[in-house]
């Protein structure tokens, strides 16, 4: 059943690797990384010809070595990132098995992979699914270290802490840190930190950083009066590459201050998050991070351990104190909590758990019905025109579904089995049929399909309105088109990306002669609405981009 489900849950991490990169960040970084491929330049980041200051360059980096291994593709960018979560997979299973034992690793492995955070984060592919990653793979192997002290491990958890800071800076040490710790505090085993071998591992990660820590300091502490690209369109001189990563972009957003990164999205802000990015397992982790707290402070015993405490509660306090706050940075502390469910999971089938199990099983009875409901309102009402094999796929699901509420009726697999196929249920829809439509409504998708085989100008230019998704799909840069204006030795004919008051300039503007006026459809397809998704207010809610082809007078 174990290798079966891990099969199924595969098809939608595959299926989800075609369709097109979206949203804002992913085509951004997916963009950065071509321009990483092309120019060579990897130790310093560059974007549209200019200094890039925002994200670490790990991402960056194996994105654009699978862009020059297997050329400029969706899977392609989305494969390194698919490649981690495999590789956090096999590490959540030998750190709950070590732990708790092989039962409580394979379900940990299962509930992780079909958590709906880590389906989304698997194609809209940003720094934070690597980073997830690096984490359960870090605390495998420092729970190894702290038992067996051994060398391989000391290099396997300090790669892994590096790993994690060139994804995403200080809280790739932050999070196995405090894990150790509320490990150390809670069991009163401070032994641990009296191994000299831990400052080794402090060594180690700066050696593992240091072509990240090179790259920056080259780039930005060494020319202090470089004009920096930073928020809003403006440049700063004096600015420090080191002190960005180590400290502004991470503590910086928790101390607030004068910081650029500020939304004040509000103290629980993270607990709605949880509620729809944890399913189909919110009731049960609710369930269990109160049961493993409670024991925790009820059960003081050397013996027994306090990571999974530590990786849950201190982040997930921290984060969010934070002053910005975007719904995927608390997926950091969502494996531990699938560690938590599976061992919960695991006890009761130990006990007598009959009263617990009833209520569980109705409510998975009530969330799948939802999810059947709500895949069919996605397959047959939102997007007209259907592919009959999802159909055939829609409905074998539900009739899977259905079959295992029948086969599974107590005993741990009732908890397993059902919750996974509706979640399966729900991401095959929107994989195969929900997300590739939503395509149709990416202006900048729909620029790039006319503009890439053409030979003409390598850059797309643009007044005011901005679009990574040219980049993604075209191979072109989006520019000003000031600087247009500025070359003498330009041949046209030229495009220009823009929308409607753009478009009125540019027919009034003398210096240019339009050819060639294209409409696209446009909605900010990671910010859907209940009007979009209804056919009949959908277009009352587009916008308009234009594709403009002119030439200079």
């Amino acid at each position: 059943m174990f290798y079966g489900l891990l099969f199924l849950l595969s098809l939608v991490y595959l299926a989800g690797m075609l369709f097109n990169v979206m949203g804002v960040d992913a085509c951004q970084y997916a963009a950065i990384s071509q321009d990483m491929m092309r120019s060579g330049s990897y130790l310093e980041v560059f974007y549209r010809g200019e200094d890039y200051l925002d994200k670490p360059p790990f991402l960056f980096w194996v994105s654009s070595i699978s862009f020059d291994v297997f050329g400029v593709s969706n899977w392609s960018y989305k494969l390194p990132t698919v490649l981690s979560t495999v590789i956090g997979a096999i590490s959540i299973f030998r750190l709950a098995g070590k732990l708790y034992g092989e039962e409580v690793g394979k379900i940990s492995t299962l509930i992780l992979v079909s958590c709906q955070a880590y389906f989304l984060i698997n194609h809209d592919v940003r720094t934070d699914t690597i980073l997830v990653n690096a984490l359960i793979f870090t605390l495998w192997h420092t729970v190894q270290f702290i038992r067996y002290n051994a060398w391989s491990n000391l290099i396997a958890l300090s790669f892994g802490i590096a790993v994690a800071m060139m994804t995403k800076g200080p809280i790739g040490i932050m999070v196995p840190a405090v894990s150790v710790l509320t490990h150390i505090a809670l069991s009163r085993n401070w032994n641990i930190l009296l191994n000299w071998k831990w400052l080794l591992v402090l060594v180690l990660v700066g050696a593992f950083i240091s072509p990240m820590a090179y790259g920056l300091y080259t780039q930005f502490d060494a020319q202090p009066d470089k004009a920096i690209p930073m928020a809003a369109g403006m440049k700063m001189k004096g600015v420090s590459g080191l002190w960005f990563y180590f400290w502004e972009q991470s503590f910086g957003r928790i101390t607030g201050g004068n910081n650029r990164w500020r939304n004040d999205a509000g103290y629980f802000f993270f607990v709605h998050t949880y509620a729809w990015s944890f399913l189909p397992w919110t009731l049960l982790g609710l369930i269990a991070i109160f049961k493993e707290v409670k024991s925790s402070f009820t059960e003081r015993l050397k013996s027994r351990e306090y990571y999974i405490v530590g990786a849950v509660v201190v982040p997930f306090v921290v984060l969010s104190m934070s002053k910005f706050k975007l719904p995927h940075y608390i997926y950091v502390v969502f494996p531990f909590i699938c560690i938590m469910v599976a061992k919960t999971i695991v006890d009761w089938n130990k006990q007598s758990w009959e009263k617990w199990m009833k209520a569980i099983i109705g409510f998975h009875i009530f969330q799948n019905s939802v999810f059947v409901i709500g895949s069919g309102l996605l397959l047959f009402t939102v997007f007209s025109g259907f592919q009959w094999g999802v159909v055939a796929i829609y409905l074998l699901m539900i009739g899977s579904i259905v079959v295992s509420h029948f086969r599974f009726r107590k005993g741990m697999m009732a908890l397993i089995v059902p919750p996974i196929l509706g979640i399966v249920l729900v991401n095959m829809v929107l994989n195969l049929h929900f997300y590739p439509n939503l395509q149709e409504y990416d202006a900048g998708y729909q620029a790039s399909q006319r503009i890439r085989t053409a030979e003409n100008d390598k850059y797309v230019y643009t007044l005011s309105v901005n679009s990574f998704s040219i980049e993604m799909y075209s191979g072109r840069s989006l520019r000003s088109i000031s600087r247009l204006v500025q070359s003498e030795n330009a041949q046209g004919p030229f495009y220009v990306y823009c929308n409607d008051s753009d478009l009125k300039h540019l027919q009034r503007d003398t210096r240019f002669s339009i050819v060639e006026v294209e409409e696209l459809k446009h909605y900010h397809v990671t910010a859907l609405t209940l009007n979009f998704l209804n056919p009949n207010t959908r277009p009352s809610v587009l916008e308009y981009r234009y594709l403009v082809t002119i030439h200079k007078k």
